[in-house]
């Protein structure tokens, strides 16, 4: 199988016939005309870095997939399309039948093309940039004096399968001031609001949602929920959504001038996911 065969048998799909998606796979760009802002991230899964020789190869395309639609969940956008690049180290049928297979029935849930993308031989890794639209960004350096911060779902529970937050994201235009996705971990991810705001916060400890320990929860990453920020004025609302998308929106604090960062009366460290430290 070459690496030609191997694209056409495991990654090539019709277009979903959305019509942003001018040109889709099989030309040396794909094309897309939107007139709304395009929301554009990108991020890299390595062996032994992300994940391990023993993930089963239907989860990892679910999770490389995953790990972005947080993303665009975070600002607030609707998915659009993907660009996969996949170094590997060899072509195994079986292990790029399932790897295809997760990866599609992700992309499937939200409705998201596969436009185009690049394969090599070298170490297994896998690269995805993911495409939204939005109208309005969620974005880090929103968050106001007053603010209550909450958190959704349940934290600590990064072994568990990720289910992006899109439908949330989009709900969030409108209501939330600032947002981010928890990838490195509750305070690391948190703090990025505060330095982009200019703001400080106060979080109590009983009510963080937590699975497992409470420095799990604060420092582990991986969980790729939502934080976010918004007056107090939409508590009702909040409320209302959480039971809208059967999914717990817990508020754990509250955003203050700054610049301390506390838990309950003791000033937190500042510490998460780093690829370097």
């Amino acid at each position: 199988m070459t690496e030609f065969e191997m694209i056409k048998r495991y990654f090539y799909r019709e277009g979903s016939g959305r019509p942003e998606i001018v040109l889709g796979n099989g030309d040396d760009c794909a094309l897309i005309q939107s007139t709304k802002t395009l929301a554009v991230s990108i991020d890299t899964l390595v062996l032994d870095t992300h994940f391990t020789a023993e993930i089963a190869p239907y989860d990892l395309g679910q999770r490389a997939l995953a790990v972005n639609l947080s993303d665009c969940a975070a600002m607030g956008a609707q998915p659009l399309a993907f660009l996969l690049a996949l170094t590997l180290p060899e072509l195994n049928s079986e292990w790029l039948q399932a790897f295809s297979r997760g990866l599609f029935a992700e992309a499937e849930a939200f409705n998201l093309d596969l436009i185009g993308g690049n394969t090599t031989r070298g170490p297994l890794s896998i690269t995805i940039q993911i495409m939204g639209e939005l109208d309005q960004a969620l974005m880090r350096s929103g968050a106001r004096v007053g603010d209550d911060i909450y958190v959704s779902g349940i934290l600590g529970a990064a072994a568990l399968k990720i289910t992006p937050r899109v439908a949330l994201g989009l709900a969030l235009q409108g209501i939330a001031h600032a947002a981010i996705d928890i990838s490195d971990g509750l305070i690391q991810d948190l703090h990025h609001i505060l330095e982009a705001s200019g703001c400080g916060a106060q979080l109590y400890e009983k009510m963080i949602p937590c699975h497992g320990t409470l420095e799990k929860a604060l420092y582990y990453g991986e969980d790729y929920e939502l934080c976010f920020t918004a007056p107090a004025q939409c508590r009702e609302v909040i409320q209302a959504l959480s039971k809208k998308l059967n999914l717990p929106l817990s508020c754990i604090g509250h955003i203050t001038p700054g610049p301390l960062f506390l838990l309950d009366q003791k000033p937190l460290e500042i510490k998460g996911y780093q690829h370097f430290r």
